[in-house]
This record gives C-alpha cells, sequence and structure tokens, in this order.
C-alpha cells in the first residue's frame, strides 16, 4: 500500500509494507521537523514589497508555512499581503516589517484578518479563510505608536496623541509655568498648568499669560486679578479688528435697563461716563455730575450741545459760531480736516488749511482724488498722481479733457502751446493761419509734423500731398520699442494685419485671423504658415526656406498640390556638390501630359563599361515580401531594405538599425529603380538558355 500524507500538515503517513529500511527516517522527520514546526517551530519570513508573498506547505518536507510562529520582516512602502495555505492550522503572526505599514494574512482570494506595524497577532486558517483569534496587546515598556486604539484606564507618562478621543476624565500633572501639564510638540514652554488647588493657568514661553483663580476671577498680566476681569499692561489693554456682526466689548444692562461705561481714575472717583439706553441712544457725560456733552441717536445722528440731532453731525453752540478753527499760536497753521472710512489723521484727511502767512489751501493727504463739483456734478478732479482731469473720471496725462474741446485761442496770429523745459523754449504745438496747418515743431526755425485740412499728414513738410509724406535726406523712417514686441499695423474695413518684430522674429500677422501668415526668424528661416521652423517633425502644416537654402513643407491631407509650371521641358533639376563644383544629377519634367523623372546616365560620363552578369542568380536570391505598415494597418508588398540591400547594395540607402543624433530612428529608404537593371540581364540570360533549349530540341526532332 503506497504512503499518503495528511490534509492539513502533509505529514507522510507510511502504507503498510512500505519504506522497508528507510521508515525510521520518515517517522523522525514526521515527528521531529514537521512537527515540531506546526507545534513550536518559529521562522522569520521576509515580505515582499509588491506581490503577495506565498507560504506553502509541501508534502514530506520542511517549509516556512508549516511553522507556528511566524515573524514577518522586510522594508515596506505600502501595506502588503502574505498568503497561507488552505488548510486548518493555527498561527502566531508578528508584524516585524519596517515604514510603518500594515500586513494582511489570508487565504488567495479571501479578505483574511490586517495585523497593524509592530502587532502581534494569533490566528487560524478554516480551510476558506484566516480568522483573528486574539490581537496581542501592547505591554512592552518604551516608545509605542498606536493608531486607532482604545486604551481603558491607561497611565501614560510623556505622550504625544495626535487627534485623541477621550471618554470620561482625563488627569494630567500639575506642571509649572516652564514646564505646563498640557503642551503642544516643539513648544513645551507653553501650555496649561495648574499652580494652585481650583486655579487654571496658561503660560507662553515660559511665562505666565493668564489664569482663572479659585474665586473664578480671570487676570490677564496679573496672578492676583481683584475682580471678574483684570487687565494689566504697559500697552493697549483691548485692541480687536473685530469680525462683522460682533463686538469687541459688550457691556449689557439687566433687562431693560441702560448699561454704563465708567471712566475715573483712584483719587477723584468717575470723571466720565457713557450711557446706553433701551431706546439706541449713546450720550456721552463728564464730571461728576454726569452733564451730557454729546450724544449718538437711534438714527445715527451724532448732536454737541443738542439732544436732537437732525444731521449726521449737529453742532449747536448757543450765540456766536458753533465751530471755529484758531491757530493756536502766532506761526501756526489753522485748519479743518474730513478723515474718511476711520483713517487714521494727518497721513488720510482732507484738509482746508490757513497758514500763518494767511495762504489757504486744500490738501488731500490720502492716496486718492480731489474732486470739484456743481449741481451736484463732478467736474474736475486731481487724481492721486497729480493728473488733472476736466469731464475724465481717469486721467491719463497732467491735464485730460474729455467730452468737450479744450480751447486755445486769442486775437494774435498763430495760437498754440508753447512748451519750455523752465528757461528756455524747446517746441510748439500751434495753428499757422497763414498755411492753414496745425503744426508741431522743435523751434521756430525747424519744419516738424504739419496736419492740413484735408488730413494729410506731413514729417519735414509743410504741404503734405498724401495721407501720410515724410520729407528727408536721410532715412526716411525707423520704428523702435522697448518692449518685447514692436508692430505696424496695416487694415481695411475687412481685414487687419500687423508687420513687425516680436520673439519669433519679423513677421506678418494676421489679426483677423489671429495667425502669423509669414515669419523671418532670428536664424534666418523663411516660415510660411507656420511658426516652426520643422514643420514635419512638430507636424504643423507649412512651408520654410532655411538659412542654408534648403527647403521642407508640410500640407493638409485635403490640399497637397505643390504648382510648378511650364509647358515642357524641366521643371526641377538636381545637382550634387563634389566639394568644388556643382554636378548635374536629374530632373523633372514635362512634355504636355506626361512627367518624367530622371536620373542622369550619358555615356560621357561613365568608363570601363562591362555586360552585367549574374543578373538571374541576383533576381534569385531577391526575397519579395507582403506586409502591414504598423503605423496606418495598410497593406503592402515589397522589399525589406537591409534583405534587398544585402542582395543590390544600390537599391537601399541607409543602413540597418541607424539613428539620428537625436536618439530617433534614421530608417532606411529603397529604390526599386536600380532592381530594373538586374531584371534586364535575368531576362538576356533566360532568354539565351531558352534559345539554347529551342536550338537543341529542334537537334533532337531533326536526329529523329
Amino acid at each position: 500500500m503506497a504512503s499518503t500524507y495528511s490534509s492539513n500538515l502533509k505529514i507522510e503517513l507510511i502504507g503498510t509494507g512500505e519504506q522497508s529500511g528507510t521508515w525510521g527516517t520518515t517517522t523522525n522527520t514526521n515527528l521531529g521537523t514537521l512537527l515540531e514546526e506546526a507545534i513550536a517551530g518559529y521562522v522569520t519570513q521576509a515580505v515582499t514589497d509588491g506581490a503577495a508573498t506565498v507560504l506553502t506547505i509541501p508534502n514530506g518536507s520542511s517549509s516556512n508555512g508549516r511553522n507556528y510562529v511566524i515573524e514577518l520582516t522586510g522594508a515596506l512602502t505600502a501595506a502588503r499581503t502574505v498568503e497561507v495555505p488552505a488548510v486548518d492550522k493555527p498561527y502566531i503572526f508578528f508584524n516585524n516589517t519596517t515604514g510603518g505599514f500594515s500586513v494582511t494574512v489570508k487565504v488567495s482570494g479571501q479578505t483574511g484578518v490586517t495585523i497593524a506595524n509592530g502587532k502581534k497577532a494569533i490566528v487560524y486558517t478554516n480551510s476558506t479563510d484566516v480568522i483573528e483569534v486574539a490581537n496581542a496587546p501592547v505591554t512592552e515598556a518604551g516608545t509605542q505608536t498606536l493608531t486607532n486604539k482604545t486604551l481603558t484606564s491607561p497611565t501614560i507618562n510623556t505622550a504625544t496623541l495626535s487627534n485623541p478621543t477621550v471618554t470620561g476624565v482625563a488627569t494630567f500633572a500639575a506642571g509649572t509655568v516652564s514646564a505646563p501639564a498640557i503642551t503642544t510638540t516643539g513648544d513645551t514652554n507653553t501650555g496649561i498648568f495648574f499652580p494652585a488647588a481650583d486655579t487654571i493657568a496658561f503660560a507662553e514661553g515660559g511665562a505666565e499669560a493668564m489664569r482663572i483663580d479659585s474665586s473664578g476671577n480671570l487676570g490677564i498680566g496679573t496672578s492676583s486679578p481683584a475682580g471678574r476681569l483684570e487687565v494689566s499692561s504697559a500697552s493697549n489693554i483691548v485692541y480687536s479688528t473685530g469680525t462683522a456682526g460682533f463686538g469687541s466689548f459688550y457691556a449689557r444692562g439687566s433687562g431693560t435697563n441702560a448699561s454704563y461705561l465708567f471712566m475715573g481714575n483712584a483719587t477723584s472717583g468717575e470723571q466720565g461716563r457713557i450711557t446706553t439706553e433701551n431706546t439706541g441712544i449713546i450720550t456721552f457725560a463728564n464730571t461728576a455730575s454726569a452733564t451730557e456733552r454729546m450724544r449718538i441717536d437711534a438714527s445715527g445722528n451724532v448732536g454737541i450741545g443738542t439732544s436732537s440731532p437732525t444731521q449726521k453731525l449737529d453742532v449747536y453752540g448757543g450765540a456766536g459760531a458753533a465751530v471755529s478753527l484758531v491757530r493756536a499760536a502766532s506761526g501756526q497753521n489753522a485748519f479743518f480736516s474730513v478723515v474718511g472710512n476711520g483713517n487714521s489723521f494727518l497721513s488720510t484727511s482732507f484738509d482746508m488749511i490757513q497758514d500763518s502767512t494767511n495762504a489757504a489751501s486744500l490738501v488731500q493727504r490720502a492716496n486718492g482724488p480731489l474732486y470739484f463739483s456743481t449741481n451736484n456734478t463732478e467736474r474736475m478732479r486731481i487724481d492721486s498722481s497729480g493728473n488733472v482731469g476736466i469731464g475724465a473720471s481717469s486721467p491719463g496725462a497732467k491735464l485730460d479733457v474729455a467730452g468737450q474741446r479744450f480751447r486755445i485761442g486769442s486775437s494774435a496770429s498763430d495760437p498754440g502751446i508753447e512748451i519750455s523745459n523752465g528757461t528756455t523754449t524747446k517746441g510748439y504745438v500751434f495753428y499757422d493761419t497763414t498755411n492753414d496747418l496745425v503744426t508741431m515743431r522743435h523751434t521756430s526755425t525747424v519744419t516738424g509734423v504739419s496736419v492740413n485740412s484735408s488730413g494729410n499728414v506731413g514729417i519735414g513738410t509743410s504741404s503734405p500731398g498724401a495721407k501720410l509724406e515724410i520729407a528727408t535726406t536721410n532715412q526716411s523712417m525707423k520704428i523702435t520699442g522697448s518692449g518685447a514686441a514692436n508692430w505696424t499695423t496695416v487694415a481695411n474695413t475687412s481685414r487687419s494685419f500687423n508687420y513687425g518684430v516680436d520673439a519669433t522674429g519679423f513677421n506678418i500677422y494676421d489679426n483677423t485671423a489671429a495667425s502669423y501668415r509669414m515669419i523671418i526668424d532670428t536664424s534666418g528661416n523663411l516660415l510660411v504658415g507656420t511658426t516652426n521652423a520643422l514643420p514635419i517633425n512638430n507636424r504643423n502644416n507649412g512651408f520654410v526656406i532655411k538659412s542654408n537654402g534648403s527647403w521642407v513643407a508640410r500640407f493638409p491631407s485635403s490640399e497637397t498640390d505643390i504648382g510648378i509650371s511650364t509647358t515642357s521641358g524641366n521643371l526641377l533639376n538636381f545637382y550634387s556638390d563634389n566639394g568644388s563644383t556643382a554636378i548635374y544629377s536629374g530632373s523633372i519634367s514635362v512634355n504636355g501630359n506626361v512627367t518624367t523623372y530622371g536620373s542622369v546616365s550619358d555615356y560621357r560620363l561613365k568608363e570601363d563599361v562591362q555586360p552585367m552578369v549574374g543578373g538571374l542568380n541576383t533576381i534569385s536570391a531577391l526575397s519579395p515580401v507582403s506586409y502591414k505598415w504598423k503605423d496606418s494597418d495598410n497593406c503592402g508588398e515589397g522589399f525589406i531594405a537591409h534583405d534587398l540591400q544585402s542582395v543590390i547594395p544600390d537599391a537601399v540607402i541607409g543602413d540597418k538599425d541607424a539613428v539620428k543624433d537625436d536618439g530617433s530612428p534614421s530608417y532606411q529608404q529603397v529604390d526599386c529603380s536600380k532592381i530594373v537593371v538586374h531584371l534586364v540581364a535575368a531576362i538576356q540570360e533566360l532568354k539565351a538558355d531558352l534559345d539554347a533549349a529551342k536550338a537543341e530540341i529542334a537537334t533532337l526532332k531533326g536526329a529523329a
């Protein structure tokens, strides 16, 4: 009876009469090795950082998959999987891999049990999948990393907790001002500590910033607050930018009672108060008698000297002026300032000033315009850069007049504008009454730019005969620019073109179609219909004549015509260069509707002319094939270039597997016309053989 193997541990079950003489060896292996591994075996298993690591239990031989305790090792970059055999067997797994990732132990195709990094787990395979029996708790001393764990009544010494959830009471040591009990990573002298019974304090940078004492009093800047809130500071006590809809300081009376804010000092007592009434009125009073001096009513009107203001500011001064601006002393200015939007005085105010010399001025101190209006409509402004706009809300020059003409005229001849550097007249813009011209010139003796009554513009001439006439004995026109592009526009009612210089070089640009039509780039290449000097490589349609004289073109699939016209004769001639002389090599010619492609073959260019032999052997050595093109899946018939090259080298251009300087393939090319001469020689050889065969047949027939 042949031996068999147990279904789970794969221990050999010796058949009756089997293994005579070796029965003891098999028994020792079963008991001393295989059962030892299954009951108490310990092994380390490196986990593959990628595909699943597969453990096996082979028949009758030692294996990692049979061991009871398996320590998983290896450096992981992601959570990984270990697959165990589908048998009934217990395991203890220890995830001791590095990288901080979990490992899932399962039967292939199942879900299994996930073991966190650094954890141990007792699992059981039930022939279907792996189930968890127990997950070992963390009891080791030292630093531990716990993720998504529940700790019941733990004692933790010096812990860093990220997003913990605490149920029940968490108890901390009291801590000190320099080492708070509750702090943050990297800033251990800032946090919360407990300096005394029923007292909570807050430390910043090792110094106490705030505390709530056992009476419930809050002290900021003091450790012994005398009231519900005591703030001790050498700077602003309350400073808040606030948030819309929320108050920075809130004082509220009980019920409908008014709320009060009292001000004074320890010596004199109350010296003023602010009262907020239930009706929305705020009043301001000074002196101990609390005499009202100012109020803000429910509509926002401010009254000074009156309890019923009707305007945003209503000042009642009794007899005499309500508001008076007087210089405090000789040599000082008297001024009235208006500050908008809560901005700071002087830096943003609008002032009306009379200085010590009685000179008056309007001053806009803010970075904004100064308006002048009549009939509640703006008529003029001075903007923040000093530009004056009349009818213009955004003046672009020192004087910008919009809406109406800016008139300069007088009874004197040639009215206009004189331009000076402050000491010397440098130019004029004026109307020439004698010649009916508007003229701009540098000096009174230099002819500048003139515009006549027909709208013609003359540069260097006072009698222009065209829309633009330039009269000069030197360079007529030069256009330069400091930017990246310098354009001149030519347009009619339906089309607009730019010509000029930009980063591409000199070009003609179609504004209507938003497209470059022609470019001479910075390398001297002429580009037509494209912006790329390599239109074929970059799949751009266009025509390029390169600075070295070569040219290249690519056309849309729907428009592939290249037109070279003549009634008869050569359309294109081709030349090669031997380094000193251009040698005529061939042509494309037409005669009516017939096109001929010719290569030079004149006897005067040849020597050592010999009859060709071996044509039939050459043709027989060729390997014509059919094929499909990879890029289009189209079918073709012909030759493989390097196969043809081995037989007729002149019929192939290039070398097998050649590459260009940039690493791209340099494909071989075939010239099938080079095969024709071999075909002719082969046919001649066949004919000679045929003629000889015919003669031999005729001889045989005659002999018969």
